[in-house]
Order: structure tokens, then sequence, then C-alpha cells
């Protein structure tokens, strides 16, 4: 599978999507369990860690639902149609679904086919109180992350360079700013600050404050190439993979802020006729473990 692996409700559990199943894997216990066997996709989890969120057909329903880790078992989150592209996100009882026209390509299709060319349509998105059942349309905006608690979202525009910030209590966007130069991508929260990354040609990566644009940290790394980004719960850590010169493998790097030092922690060869190895890696919430795939190999690391 090429799925992402997720962290479930500690670094001792973890899912993941196999061909038709999706999968519990217990690392302490070394045993692997069915969570659901239909052909689902495990997409995320909740913001407040309370389950795994995943895309699957349970008694001929397709929707999206909840492997809650309070009771081991799955709660229904709302209905997918067939002919429609979706993405989810939830916080407590705020989700946030997105919908996207889906185009099947046009028969006869032998090998690759794209689908008919048409004008662009904008998806669909709106904010659902699960609790209510209150729907609000946030017409041409997308998700991007939620605040440390989950009581805001950071939205972007479908077709500006801009942010929102939606309150979920009201409902209600409270603020907007140009996105300058940056993206939804390269947000994140530390210590409750809005913050965002850049990475020069150099591979040096900057740290600054979304709203005022001062920087917080600057380092210069020995990667080449920077494929994906965390910065450590306790913000004291950053955690990145690439290239760097002179290499024949993937790197997954730590720079450790207070000693001003990087190391390497995960160094994974090419595949066979050059295939990229890893992109992306998942930390478990409390840092102590990471986890990455290359091909159909899934690699744990123990950090210090």
């Amino acid at each position: 599978s090429n799925s992402t692996p997720f962290w479930g409700r500690n670094s001792d559990e973890l899912f993941i999507t196999a061909s038709t199943e999706i999968l519990r894997i217990d690392i302490a216990a070394k045993k692997i369990e069915v969570v659901e066997n239909s052909g689902g996709l495990v997409t995320g989890k909740t913001n407040e860690n309370s389950g795994i969120i995943f895309l699957g057909n349970i008694n001929n329903q397709r929707g999206y639902y909840v492997f809650n880790f309070s009771s081991n078992s799955t709660e229904k989150i709302i209905e997918v149609p067939d002919n429609q592209g979706t993405v989810i996100n939830i916080a407590g009882n705020n989700i946030f679904y997105n919908l996207s026209p889906v185009s099947i390509p046009r028969p006869p299709c032998n090998g690759y086919c794209w689908p008919a060319p048409r004008s662009f349509e904008p998806s669909t998105f709106y904010h659902l109180d699960k609790q209510t059942q209150q729907i609000t349309d946030l017409k041409n905006k997308q998700f991007g992350l939620f605040s440390t608690d989950g009581s805001r979202a950071i939205l972007s525009s479908q077709f500006e360079s801009r942010m929102y910030v939606f309150d979920n209590t009201s409902r209600t966007i409270i603020d907007s700013s140009a996105l300058n130069g940056t993206s939804t991508f390269g947000l994140f929260f530390d210590s409750g600050v809005l913050q965002y990354f850049q990475v020069d040609v150099f591979s040096n990566i900057t740290i600054k404050n979304f709203y005022t644009g001062q920087i917080l940290r600057q380092y210069q790394t020995n990667n080449v190439s920077l494929d994906d980004f965390r910065v450590s719960a306790d913000g004291t850590k950053l955690y990145y993979s690439g290239g760097i010169l002179n290499g024949n493998s993937r790197k997954i790097l730590l720079y450790d802020i207070a000693t001003n030092t990087e190391k390497i922690i995960a160094d994974i060869p090419y595949l066979p006729g050059g295939g990229w190895p890893v992109g992306s890696f998942v930390l478990s919430d409390d840092n102590t473990k990471m986890v990455t795939k290359s091909g159909n190999d899934l690699y744990l690391k123990v950090l210090d």
C-alpha cells in the first residue's frame, strides 16, 4: 500500500491501510488486527486524538467512519456519494467536509486514461456541527489546519493566496490575511503561535511568526532537498527528510535547537532502478518513535 501510516492513541499503536483492509498494529504486543475489511482507507486522526478517521463501506454504506479509541468501536460520521471526491477533518463536534466532482474517463479506455476536458468547478466546502447538525457553507474555501485546542481552523481560498481564521463556536470567519508567499502546507502552531517555515535554495530553514513576519529561528542544514518537515511537540527539535550531497540514499535528520547540532536518524537506500525510497514520515505524539515507508516496507525508529 502507498497510504500513510497513522499513530493511534499512543506510540505503541499504529494504523495503516493494506490492499483491502485497515490494520491496527500493536507494537508492544507484536500483534496485528483487522479494523475494517471492505477496501477502506485511513485518512487521518481527530484533532484531539480520540480516534482514527477512515473512508470505508460498512453494511453497504459508503462513508467516513471514526474508530474511537475509548470504546474500540466504529462510528459512522457522514455518508459519501459515489461520484464525489471527498476530504474530511474533525475536531470534537466540528467537521469540515470538502466535496469535489469526479470525472469518469470516456470509454473505451486502455492503459492510462484521462477524464474528458471540462471547465474548472470549485469544490463544495462546509462546516458541520455534529451535535446540532448545523451546516455553514464556506464557499470557495478549503481546510488548512486546526489550532492546537481545536477551537479554530485555518482555511485558505481556492482562488486567492489568502488565509482565513474560522471560529468553530460562532461558526464565523473572524480574521483573514494574505499568505505572504507561503501556503497552508507550511503553517503550523507552536506554543499557540501560528508560524510557518521556508526553505531557500541553499536548504536553510527559516521559521517565522506568520502575522508579524518576525524570524523566530534560522538553521543551516546539510540537505540539498527537503521532502518533509516536522517540529517536535515541545518545540525543541526539527525533523526533516531529503537528500544530501554525494548521497546514495534519502535521509531523515534531526536538528537539536538547544545544542545547534544536526544528525542523521534514518538512512534509507534508493529503491531498485533509482526509485524514491522515502518522502514523508510520521512522528508519534510524544516524539518517542517515528515511522516511514519505503516501497512496501514499513520502518520504525525509536528516537533518543
